[in-house]
């Protein structure tokens, strides 16, 4: 079973709280984000999707992202872009 998730144009650290408990609730199955509209991704929020990766790796399951170029270039500043399987934005 697979999952979407889309990702909110501001991924900051008030969005990172919304961004846990909603993985939690996707948690075991294969899961795809949405981050084609997300204009910045801040440490904090970044840090829970890299932790959430690592999670879904060690269950087994798919985590792919589709992000922006605007989120690329942030996770490739915090030094984390090669953690997550990218799709290519559509």
């Amino acid at each position: 079973m697979n999952s979407e998730l889309d990702l909110p144009e501001r991924l900051d650290r008030d969005a990172a709280r919304d961004l846990h408990a909603e993985l939690l609730q996707r948690r075991g199955a294969d899961l795809i984000l949405n981050g084609s509209n997300v204009r910045t991704a801040g440490a904090l929020a970044v840090q829970v999707l890299v932790a959430a990766a690592r999670d879904w790796a060690d269950d087994g399951h798919t985590f792919s992202l589709s992000a922006s170029a605007a989120m690329q270039e942030d996770l490739t500043r915090l030094g984390v872009l090669n953690e997550f399987r990218l799709q290519e934005v559509t």
